[in-house]
């Protein structure tokens, strides 16, 4: 696999993912968009309960939401370190 992909899958939902073909989406997707070979990308998949937390830790938002979205690329510099692959969010 070109990709470093991280996909943790809170228990709450592992019943409702299919992992194999998320993982295989991902891949395409990175393909797509001419992501470089050796790119990491970190996935994390819950319910509402862990979702409302993290908006409201990170937007100020207090409610749930369906996507919440960390570019490594935009925002406060995170370097790679040296050897590493270049982390996208």
């Amino acid at each position: 696999m070109p990709y470093e992909l991280n996909l943790e899958v809170e228990d709450s939902v592992t019943d409702r993912v299919d992992q194999p073909s998320l993982v295989a989406m991902l891949e395409r997707v990175l393909t797509e968009e001419q992501v470089e070979d050796g790119a990491a990308v970190a996935v994390v998949l819950a319910d509402d309960t862990l979702l409302h937390e993290l908006n409201r830790r990170h937007r100020d938002v207090d409610a749930p939401t369906d996507v919440l979205s960390f570019p490594a690329d935009e925002g406060e510099e995170f370097p790679t370190p040296e050897g590493e692959p270049r982390y996208l969010g």
